[in-house]
């Protein structure tokens, strides 16, 4: 994160305990985990004289690259300004708090939660260009982010959680499956009505008013909705389903998007549900319907896991949306 130390707190911090706490800052900059700004020279100056002249080179010299490395942040970055306030804000992309707050939330980890952080979080890494896996990998190895498993259904008890202390719920993002059976269904109005069960929709509305830009919603209806044609010809090949893909790609695109990957056209047979997939399989030809009629197995998104030794060829939407939408985690590093 991006962080402004303001000049009144390095002054009330100087000769106290909590001088202590700006070396913590200091430290943070040393390491890279944040990038931490002073108000003004004359700030800098007074922390620094503070220490002894080796350390104050050696923090110097981290200090001038925040500078430079801070240009090149977006202007959306996630940042905290430290003031000396008794009415901390916790807003989003600019938090102000008071010190003790402000190293707390800097303290944890960048939480990446997903429904599983197997399959998901090897689909999440996979998706990203070179350059943004390499710098999560990096936050990951040291520490500074983390995984962690939703639990699928459990997300929508482990999501509020989280949020219950405001220094986690300023430190997290989230990825979850739309859940949706048609893309009508991603349309701000829609709503499930009666018997309908939508599990991204309930997630979607618990999203703290923080996470509105802290959270990828597939635009698909699962993490599987993704897999590249080349990856499933090398799963049929293994497992004898060439026919079943190959009826998967007559279908329209919105068809395969929305399709029940896992467990098939029988998967979507229950009575509350199977409308709303409204005309999207009009055209399918029974054959193909019976081909398809079980899916592609549970173990289906377990392909993902090969996306950490070679680049998949995502199709171009799927990489349009992956770009429009992993700026909201990465501004948060």
């Amino acid at each position: 994160m991006k962080v402004h130390i303001s000049q009144a707190v390095v002054a009330s911090a100087i000769g106290t305990r909590d001088l202590l706490k700006l070396h913590q800052l200091l430290l943070f900059a040393c390491e890279g985990r944040h990038v931490v700004l002073f108000d003004t020279p004359s700030a800098l100056n007074e922390c620094l004289n503070t220490i002894d002249a080796g350390s104050r080179s050696i923090y110097s010299t981290a200090l001038g690259q925040m500078e430079r490395v801070a240009a090149q942040l977006p202007a959306n970055a996630a940042a905290i300004r430290i003031e000396n306030t008794a009415s901390p804000s916790w807003d989003d992309p600019l938090a102000v708090l008071p010190l003790d707050r402000a190293l707390a939330a800097l303290s944890v980890p960048l939480g990446i939660i997903m429904e599983n952080a197997t399959n998901d979080w090897c689909f999440l890494l996979g998706i990203m260009r070179p350059s943004e896996r390499d710098r999560i990998r990096k936050a990951v190895d040291k520490g500074w982010a983390k995984p962690l498993h939703g639990g699928g259904s459990n997300l929508r008890t482990e999501l509020p959680r989280r949020l219950e202390r405001q220094e986690e719920a300023l430190r997290t993002f989230v990825m979850f499956d739309s859940d949706r059976r048609h893309p009508d269904e991603l349309t701000a109005t829609w709503e499930p009505t009666r018997t309908e069960a939508c599990q991204g929709f309930v997630i979607q509305k618990l999203l703290h008013p923080q996470l509105q830009q802290r959270h990828w919603m597939l635009k698909r209806r699962f993490i599987e909705s993704y897999m590249p044609e080349s990856e499933m010809n090398k799963e049929a090949m293994l497992n004898n389903r060439a026919d079943a893909v190959n009826a998967f790609f007559r279908m329209s695109q919105h068809a395969r998007w929305y399709f029940n990957m896992k467990k098939g056209f029988k998967g979507d047979e229950s009575i509350e549900n199977r409308h709303r997939c409204l005309d999207l399989y009009v055209g399918v030809a029974n054959a193909d319907r019976v081909l398809l009629h079980e899916g592609f197995g549970r173990k289906f998104a377990d392909q993902y896991q090969q996306a950490l030794t070679y680049e998949f060829d995502w199709d171009a939407e799927a990489r349009q949306e992956a770009f429009d939408t992993l700026p909201r985690l990465m501004r948060l590093l």
